[in-house]
């Protein structure tokens, strides 16, 4: 209960001069004013006076050896505004009272409502305006000493004509001040040197940081990472991967550290170098599959990169560029026959510095072969004086130029390399075939041999006539 500034002497005193003066109602009006410490509110006191809950572990932060002293000119000895005036400065709070006006404790919410609301805070002053929780017309104040919970809250209080006490109030109960005021509130503090940002500062790479040493213990650290001075959303994690967009920027973490009843507190990083190009990574070598042959097609197999890469190809026929070969596979055309083919693979992505690989060369390119589809077949009358034709033969591919040599009875005919055959008087009685000569650029000499075109008749005789 608090009164003006040093209007009385002590309470002691006080009680002997009005008794002295016969003034008996008038003290038996003060106690009325002042209630004992059980019957305020209902709220579960811990302890009362300052030996007593001294040896429960409850202090009076020295109060008991220096109540004699008047702080903010408040009355002295068991007073609740000399004691939470006492408590606040010793907090770091103001050394003189904030204002000029009374200094009753129901006048303390009303003069400072810039800083009193509903918020606990610990070191903060819980006050009761007039006839509130149980307190008088001149209202109540006392010192938080924990907040318990964002409903509990434990508070040490000295008594206008009573005694010093520890109580723990909750929110709903009688007792429950009418608010708090926030003079020197408890502050979270860093009690060490602010944690560093380790880690590669490359992209694809991921860095982190610490919390740091915080006090009271028990702090919760939330984290905000920065790029050059800017908050990067979603970034609120002990640790960070840097993307692409992070390349080149400069990187600090803001911590923001707050535990219940405590005026929070934060702190930022020192600034970062800058993050540089991430390194692409491939499991392995790239390696060249298919068979080195004309007509067949080669793939390169880059493998498995981190990050997922884009990637371009340049093909190359020992060692020099094929033209136009760009994409991942080759068809080997016939003039890389004999070559050892190799690809060259240049990988690039947004943040990374761009690499380039080479596979081994393959070992020469063979020539493709001929695949019979049809063998070549003799039209015409097989008669002397008559003239038969070759009908070519059916390759897996076009050769680009056929030869023929024809066959008397498994004699080849000399100088007669075309398509045809002027059947002679010397052939007569015998049997004649065809071996056709398939050539293309990078493939091998294919060879096909007809069946029988049949015996060749007498100019007179029946001839066999030969279908194409």
């Amino acid at each position: 209960m608090g009164h003006d500034p040093l209007v009385l002497p002590p309470s002691s005193v006080v009680r002997r001069a009005l008794t002295r003066s016969g003034l008996g109602v008038l003290i038996a009006s003060l106690a009325l004013l002042v209630p004992s410490p059980g019957a305020v509110g209902a709220a579960t006191v811990h302890c009362v006076g300052y030996g007593a809950c001294s040896a429960q572990g409850y202090s009076d932060a020295g109060y008991g050896s220096a109540n004699a002293r008047s702080y903010w000119n408040m009355v002295t000895g068991h007073n609740c505004t000399n004691y939470a005036a006492y408590r606040v400065i010793q907090a770091g709070g103001p050394g003189s009272r904030p204002w000029s006006g009374s200094g009753d404790a129901h006048r303390w919410g009303h003069e400072l409502p810039g800083i009193t609301d509903q918020t606990p805070g610990v070191q903060s002053i819980a006050w009761w305006d007039s006839n509130q929780g149980g307190w008088g017309e001149n209202g109540h104040v006392a010192y938080v000493e924990q907040v318990v919970s964002a409903d509990t809250i434990r508070v040490s209080e000295d008594i206008f004509d009573g005694d010093f006490r520890w109580r723990t109030i909750s929110r709903g109960e009688a007792a429950w001040p009418t608010g708090f005021i926030h003079l020197a509130d408890a502050r979270v503090s860093r009690t060490g040197t602010l944690p560093q940002i380790a880690g590669r500062l490359r992209v694809g790479e991921r860095v982190r940081v610490g919390a740091g040493s915080w006090s009271p213990s028990g702090v919760g650290v939330t984290y905000q990472w920065l790029a050059d001075g800017r908050a990067l959303r979603g970034a609120t994690h002990p640790s960070l991967e840097l993307t692409p967009r992070l390349h080149g920027k400069r990187l600090s973490v803001r911590l923001s550290a707050q535990h219940l009843g405590y005026v929070p507190a934060s702190a930022t990083t020192a600034v970062s170098d800058r993050v540089r190009r991430g390194r692409i990574r491939v499991d392995g070598a790239p390696r060249v599959r298919g068979r080195a042959v004309v007509a067949e097609r080669l793939t390169a197999d880059l493998g498995r990169t981190t990050p997922w890469t884009r990637a371009s190809y340049r093909w190359l026929a020992d060692g020099k560029k094929i033209r136009g070969a760009r994409t991942d596979s080759l068809r080997l055309a016939p003039e890389l026959a004999r070559t050892r083919i190799a690809v060259r693979i240049t990988l690039k992505r947004r943040g990374y510095a761009p690499r380039t690989l080479r596979s081994s060369r393959t070992a020469p390119v063979q020539r493709a072969t001929f695949r019979q589809v049809r063998p070549p077949r003799i039209s015409g009358t097989v008669q002397v004086g008559e003239t038969v034709h070759a009908v070519p033969a059916r390759w897996s591919v076009r050769p680009s130029r056929r030869v023929y040599v024809w066959l008397v009875d498994k004699e080849g005919v000399e100088g007669s390399y075309t398509g045809h055959l002027p059947l002679v008087e010397a052939y007569q009685g015998k049997e004649i075939h065809v071996v056709e000569g398939a050539t293309r650029r990078g493939y091998e000499q294919g060879v096909a041999v007809s069946t029988s075109g049949g015996t060749v008749a007498a100019p007179d005789g029946q001839p066999e006539a030969v279908s194409p």
